[in-house]
């Protein structure tokens, strides 16, 4: 009986073993992340500016309040100008061979919040990098 049997399951195992692969093979696939442009000079340190809202206390008058989201708005939209202008200081060099090419500007969803779209991007990346186990500098 194991003379009988042995000789076609040992030929089913041998086929089965050359057999090709019943999975396809995985297609690359392009994941687009950002890529951080190195920085050509020492940055300065930026202070946090000393906003108005900071002062407010439960029992302040509502006209006060808007007084001073107003001039915190101000501020903010100042402290914005500072920093575009240090990081426009630190663009790289004219000559430079390795320049990083410029990015490419994605169309924001259309949403009814100004920022949602910055908010949902941010979130995928994030998602996307937590499930990569990428960290950048972090």
């Amino acid at each position: 009986m194991v003379r009988r049997l042995l000789p076609p399951i040992l030929g089913l195992l041998a086929a089965c073993a050359s057999a090709p692969p019943s999975v396809p093979p995985a297609e690359p696939v392009a994941v687009q992340m950002p890529i951080y442009a190195p920085v050509y000079c020492e940055p300065p340190a930026l202070t946090h500016p000393a906003l108005p809202i900071a002062a407010l206390t439960a029992r302040s008058a509502a006209a006060d309040t808007m007084r001073a989201y107003a001039a915190t708005v101000e501020i903010l939209k100042g402290a914005v100008d500072d920093r575009d202008a240090v990081i426009a200081g630190c663009a790289s060099p004219a000559g430079n061979a390795l320049q990083a090419p410029a990015p490419t500007p994605t169309a924001p969803a259309e949403t009814s919040h100004p920022g949602a779209p910055r908010q949902l991007t941010t979130r995928v990346i994030n998602a996307a990098r937590a499930m990569a186990g990428f960290t950048f500098g972090e």
